[in-house]
């Protein structure tokens, strides 16, 4: 689970990544579309 910002999630909407992966997910990395468009995922 991540929680992300607003300006996060229309990012996401933006490049739709909130509902599928990047079209180059090696299918391993669940934080895949996160990192594709520049987010950074903290340990919580």
């Amino acid at each position: 689970m991540a929680l992300v910002t607003k300006d996060e999630d229309q990012k996401l909407t933006e490049f739709r990544l909130r509902k599928s992966m990047p079209s180059d997910w090696d299918g391993k990395d669940p934080l895949a579309r996160y990192k594709a468009i520049g987010i950074d995922v903290l340990p919580v």
